[in-house]
Formats: C-alpha cells, sequence, structure tokens
C-alpha cells in the first residue's frame, strides 16, 4: 500500500472514519482526535504499519461488518434440516409475504 496514495473504504461516509491517514476502519475512540481503537491506544511513531495491517486485515476478510471474523475465529454450531422442515419454513414465508401483500 502507498501512503502517497489515498485509499477510503468504500460505501462509507468520510466523517464516520478514523483520522489516522489511510486508515480503512470507522472511528470508535474520541480522545481529541477520532480514532479507531487500533491508533487510539497506540504511538504516532506505529501508526503506519497499524494502518497497513488494518488495510490487509480488511481485504482479506471481505465483509465491512464482519468485525468478529478479524480477529477470533467463530464456529457456529449448525444442525441437518430434515427436508420436510425446509418445507414448513419455506411455507411459512410464504404465509407471511402474502399476509404483507394482503395488508
Amino acid at each position: 500500500m502507498s501512503f502517497q496514495k489515498a485509499q477510503q473504504a468504500p460505501e462509507v461516509v468520510i466523517d464516520t472514519m478514523c483520522q489516522a491517514h489511510e486508515c480503512p476502519n470507522r472511528w470508535t475512540v474520541d480522545n481529541g482526535k477520532r480514532l479507531c481503537s487500533a491508533h487510539a491506544w497506540s504511538p504516532f511513531r506505529e501508526w503506519e504499519n497499524i494502518t497497513k495491517r488494518e488495510w490487509a486485515a480488511y481485504r482479506s476478510r471481505g465483509d465491512r461488518n464482519n468485525y468478529e471474523a478479524m480477529s477470533v475465529n467463530i464456529k457456529v454450531p449448525t444442525r441437518k434440516v430434515s427436508e420436510s422442515e425446509k418445507r414448513q419454513i419455506i411455507n411459512n414465508l410464504r404465509n407471511l409475504m402474502r399476509e404483507k401483500r394482503n395488508a
């Protein structure tokens, strides 16, 4: 990543962004400057490396709203859904949609 050319996270209003140069995160800490937690608690001399690390994490996770995936590997327990359960769920959704249209 070049610090010569500014980068900005897509689809995010600039006022919500961390004020560290080119940081892709939204600000979460306001201690005179609006910074993300990664920059707020680190010395200024480390900000460039922090920003590079945050961009790498941003690109690797893909989903802008999936903050947990960046630092924690979460496994959600799942169960097998039978065909009859699937049909029942679909029918319930259809009925809800009909009710919404008729309301």
